[in-house]
């Protein structure tokens, strides 16, 4: 199963911001390049989606334990 091109580029956008607030500036250039990512002038914030949606993966897999 695999993702549809709405889900992975937003998983890619999230990537990308996850990059640029972390400061890794060269990973983010790079990743821009290499998956294509095309960068709208609208610069929507995804809030942190990435760690956010991380947590919540981490914490289920722990109830399930």
């Amino acid at each position: 199963m695999g993702l549809t091109k709405g889900d992975k580029d937003d998983l890619n956008r999230a990537i990308l911001e996850y990059l640029y607030e972390n400061g890794y500036s060269e990973a983010h250039d790079t990743f821009i390049k290499e998956a294509e990512v095309e960068l709208d002038g609208s610069k929507k914030k995804l809030n942190n989606i990435l760690e956010t949606k991380w947590k919540s993966v981490a914490r289920l897999k722990k109830q399930i334990l």
